[in-house]
């Protein structure tokens, strides 16, 4: 019993033991947020965050008239899909909270709204206006929302709807994507076959600055205090600008080779500071699952060269293109 209460310990301490994030850090310098085998990728963080820029909040967009609140319930809708068979959704995700179970809409010819009842009590004009000023909360919608979005996305094409896409009934959903449908055809033949791939590039501060404090004082070793002090100071207050740069061309040039290889892609302003790190590139990119392996391998490689100035690349994918579907979403 002893030998047996001893095993059981070290069980639960090593269940205790937080999991690490996956990462080819050591060995490519790409870090990978998501997993990118077949099948569905893997979960994102789902704690309370910020809104992802690539899930806009669409509010009650499409009514017309707007949704109101006389209704018991409204319908909100997820993303569109292009299949020839209605989407199998037993298994998707539960959806936003107090929401009902997604189902499928025919909007005819192939096209399917991903939809579920939202109580109005809930998500209509006056309790979302009151809502959205609560970040965890629109967070957490934010997050539902994804779930559902990349479930419906295993082997279709589909188009992702923006957050709080609600409509008046099912009828009022159909007729508002029929009047679209030019518009989301061709959406959906740019997209089709194709996955989206987001790369970002961060300095390190703390590590640039670090960096130079050391060179520094191997180059005043000899020197007088005062002056040592001083040379130490002014590397401290050079090192990110240093940093940013020699790194800001191979940036660029990053970005402009993963580009080359994908079929479309967008740089957003990287005007954010995570913690100590700068985020200089925040870019997203479609291609087709045939071109990974070289797009991967060009990651690599800047990632590589990055690294010697402090950078770190991370490679998250395969997403659904919320980033390509401008003009429906």
């Amino acid at each position: 019993m002893p030998a047996l209460s001893a095993r059981r310990r070290r069980r639960a301490a090593r269940d205790r033991r937080p999991h690490r994030r996956r990462s080819l850090r050591r060995r490519t310098a790409v870090r990978y947020d998501l997993g990118s085998g077949r099948g569905a990728p893997a979960r994102r963080d789902r704690g309370p965050r910020a809104v992802a820029p690539e899930v806009a909040v669409g509010r009650a967009l499409a009514g017309r008239p707007r949704v109101t609140d006389r209704n018991e319930t409204a319908t909100y809708l997820y993303c569109l899909v292009r299949q020839d068979r209605a989407p199998v959704l037993a298994r998707a995700p539960r959806g936003l909270l107090a929401t009902g179970r997604a189902r499928a809409l025919d909007a005819g010819d192939g096209l399917w709204l991903v939809v579920a009842d939202a109580p109005l009590s809930r998500y209509g004009s006056a309790p979302l206006e009151t809502h959205l000023r609560d970040l965890e909360w629109v967070a957490a919608c934010a997050t539902a929302h994804e779930a559902v979005v990349e479930f419906a996305a295993r082997g279709a094409t589909i188009v992702p709807l923006k957050l709080f896409t609600l409509f008046n009934g099912d009828e009022r959903a159909v007729a508002h994507i029929r009047r679209l449908r030019p518009t989301i055809d061709r959406v959906l033949d740019r997209v089709a076959g194709r996955q989206e791939w987001g790369v970002r590039v961060r300095l390190d501060e703390v590590a640039a600055r670090r960096r130079h404090v050391e060179r520094a004082r191997r180059v005043t070793a000899g020197v007088s205090s005062g002056t040592r002090f001083l040379v130490l100071k002014k590397e401290q207050q050079q090192a990110v600008r240093e940093a940013l740069a020699r790194g800001r061309e191979d940036v660029d040039a990053a970005f402009e080779s993963l580009a080359n290889v994908a079929d479309d892609a967008r740089r957003r302003p990287p005007d954010s500071v995570e913690g100590a790190a700068r985020l200089v590139l925040d870019a997203v990119f479609l291609l087709p699952p045939r071109r990974l392996a070289r797009f991967k391998k060009i990651a690599r490689a800047t990632a590589t060269r990055l690294g010697r100035h402090g950078y770190e690349l991370t490679l998250s994918g395969p997403w659904p293109p919320y980033n390509f579907v401008g003009g429906v979403a």
